[in-house]
């Protein structure tokens, strides 16, 4: 017995030894994987760090960009600024370039005094070129050492005028490395976009501003990080890895000694076969005189997990030895939680069900065939048939449409749904949420007849009171050409009142009346040329702009799409306002037209009295005015109008103001059929 228990220790040991090798093999493998691994982790965190830093002091020259010194021309306070904003931004100069590469402030020189000019390999003159912000690691002028520059374009009058720049000194990319703790013999180095050495940390002197091997310029061309053997530009073998920073655009790399990093993880799966083999040693000894208790305590427990299989009430057997005994111990914990496990399963399978029942919206799962698994109670209330009724039941017998639905008596009812995707199981399914919306299309419908009738109404009110208006202005002009005597006392003085009064009801109804077209329903819209339009617009204001001695100036005025009338109204309401909310200043208007996405922008500006900034949005309401009648005349509809052409035309309109120096408005409009 004892002699076929050795065999059997014997036939076992063998594979497990083999098994053994498999796995030194992979462990060997997985040490060199989580080595290169840990080393990309330290070039990434690098990476960051040096993206950070030279973030920093882009930020900070980008502020200094927008100085108001530059745009006026001012270099002199321009170096002042920029003298003090150094010392706050914590960087060491600035330096500013013109578009020919001239330096023409240096924070580190007074202002007017002579400077030293760029070289041609000046990050300063790529910048101006591309318009873009440039990090590169240069040989300095004057030091005659490698200086790391950081450059941002400067644009004025949409074009870039000069580039504004800093030095990054070598200390700090050397700060930046050290916190990444690297082990002794490492060699680091930061790479430029150009594939040139920024940083090293081994024989920086004779490597910065040189290319990288070949070997890394085609890997980094390939991939954003890696690794690969090969040698480093000392000569020795290394094991590189690489890693690209996002936004720099610069590469960390780490090149680690083949010696130093095979020969660790030799020693170390050295120790682990030494290990094993002594596990395996006495695992051979202890396989002889405890063989038989095993063959037994496995027995008991293949038992157990067959129990434990069938969600019976499992018992702990006799076993031989404590191993045994613990996983028996294991296998009863198990049981236990399986038990509370189906218990909480099943609790929460109610609640999801109470959850889904409870829903207003009728829920629908369905397979992949698209038959439906399980609904909810307002589903089955909805489309009229039980749960069991509308299980099996393809979904296009229940929802034809995305906007239809089916009732069990063949009815058809408005419906909102919508359709997601899950897997369960391995399994493809769908859940359709479905909302009756056959209530809110009753109102809707319900309300689009009172705004017609509403329109109806205003359309016929506003025409019907006009009659009778003309004959009361006609009469009061009557009265008012009549001799002053014939009225006495302050007769006239009423007439006049009460025409004016007159007048301004009539022009408030017309006003009113024009409102309400607006809201009726509209032609088909029609090339419309724009520049004809404010043509006609400005023959009706003629006498306008004669008395006030406006003037206006239009760049060329594209063709849209929409209605002419309408576009005319349009004009004419903007061009008044200009007029009518005039300053002291003399008059004067400019119309201009730019290319935005699917359309035009119209922006009609003037130089009048302005819009408070409470009010931009309020003068676009209906009869919302910020002045009295008796100050400036008007019915407080006009840019209500304005508005509802806009609105009309696919469009949006707004109001861009500074009170006191004038207003410019704004509104979009659709591309003309030869756009």
């Amino acid at each position: 017995m004892r002699a076929k228990l050795f065999m059997l220790v014997l036939v076992a040991v063998i594979p497990s030894a083999l098994l053994v090798l498999v796995l030194l093999i992979g462990q060997y493998s997985s040490q060199v994987t989580e080595s290169r691994n840990q080393a990309l982790a330290r070039a990434r965190a690098l990476a960051a760090a040096v993206d950070n830093q030279i973030l920093q002091v882009e930020s900070a020259l980008q502020g200094l960009a927008t100085a108001g010194s530059l745009v006026d021309g001012d270099l002199s306070g321009f170096h002042e600024s920029a003298a003090g904003f150094r010392s706050v931004a914590g960087i060491a100069n600035v330096m500013l370039t013109d578009r020919e590469g001239k330096l023409v402030v240096n924070t580190m020189q007074p202002y007017g005094g002579p400077l030293r000019q760029l070289g041609e390999t000046s990050p300063s003159r790529v910048v101006i070129s591309e318009g873009r912000p440039v990090a590169r690691t240069v040989m300095g002028s004057i030091t005659h050492v490698p200086v790391t520059v950081v450059g941002v374009p400067v644009t004025i009058g949409g074009e870039v005028r000069y580039s504004i720049s800093s030095a990054i000194s070598k200390d700090r990319f050397d700060k930046l490395v050290a916190d990444q703790r690297l082990p002794d013999g490492w060699i680091a180095a930061i790479v430029d976009e150009r594939g040139m050495i920024a940083w090293r940390n081994i024989a920086s002197e004779q490597f910065v501003t040189k290319p990288a091997t070949a070997t890394l310029r085609e890997n980094m061309a390939r991939e954003r990080e890696g690794y690969f053997e090969g040698k480093s530009l000392e000569g020795v073998d290394t094991v590189t890895v690489f890693t690209l920073a996002p936004v720099s655009g610069w590469t960390m790399v780490f090149g680690i000694p083949q010696t130093e990093f095979h020969s660790n993880l030799l020693r170390s799966l050295a120790l682990l076969a030494l290990g094993t083999g002594l596990v395996f040693a006495l695992g051979a000894a202890a396989a002889w005189s405890y063989g038989r208790q095993i063959v037994q305590s496995t027995s008991a427990l293949v038992q157990m997990s067959s129990e434990l299989a069938r969600r019976d009430d499992v018992a702990m057997p006799e076993l031989e030895f404590r191993e045994a005994r613990q996983l028996g111990d294991a296998m009863l914990r198990t049981s236990r939680l399986l038990r509370e496990a189906y218990t909480e399963v099943a609790h929460k399978e109610e609640r999801l069900r109470a959850l889904l029942n409870a829903a207003i919206d009728g829920v629908i799962v369905i397979d992949g065939d698209s038959r439906v698994v399980q609904s909810n109670a307002a589903a089955c209330r909805m489309f009229g048939w039980s749960q069991d009724e509308m299980e099996g039941r393809l979904l296009e017998t229940l929802l034809p449409g995305d906007d239809c639905g089916v009732r069990s008596d063949g009815t058809k009812f408005p419906v909102e749904a919508s359709v997601a995707g899950f897997e369960s199981d391995g399994q493809a399914f769908r859940v359709a949420i479905v909302r009756d919306i056959t209530e809110r299309r009753r109102v809707e419908d319900e309300l689009l007849r009172s705004n017609i009738e509403l329109r109806q109404f205003a359309h016929a009110a506003s025409h019907d009171m006009r009659s009778p208006l003309r004959s009361i202005i006609g009469l009061l002009s009557v009265v008012s050409d009549s001799k002053d005597g014939e009225l006495g006392g302050r007769g006239p003085e009423f007439v006049a009142r009460a025409l004016r009064a007159a007048r301004k009801l009539d022009r408030f109804t017309l006003d009113l009346l024009t409102y309400a077209k607006l809201e009726g329903p509209a032609s088909a819209p029609a090339p419309v040329n724009l520049e004809q339009t404010l043509l006609e617009s400005l023959a009706l204001l003629e006498s306008e702009f004669e008395d006030t001695g406006a003037k206006i100036a239009a760049g060329p005025l594209p063709m849209v799409q929409g209605h002419a009338s309408q576009l005319l109204q349009l004009f004419h309401n903007l061009l008044g306002n200009a007029i009518k909310f005039r300053s002291e200043r003399p008059v004067e208007i400019r119309i201009a037209a730019v290319p935005v996405e699917h359309g035009w922008e119209i922006t009609v500006a003037d130089n009048g009295i302005g819009i408070e900034p409470e009010f931009r949005e309020k003068v676009f309401e209906m009869f919302q005015r910020l002045h009295t009648h008796s100050v400036i005349p008007g019915s407080g509809i006009g840019l209500a109008m304005c508005r509802k052409i806009v609105q009309h035309h696919r469009g949006r309109i707004w109001v861009e103001s500074t009170y006191g120096e004038g207003s410019t408005f704004h509104f979009t409009l659709q591309l003309g059929a030869d756009a």
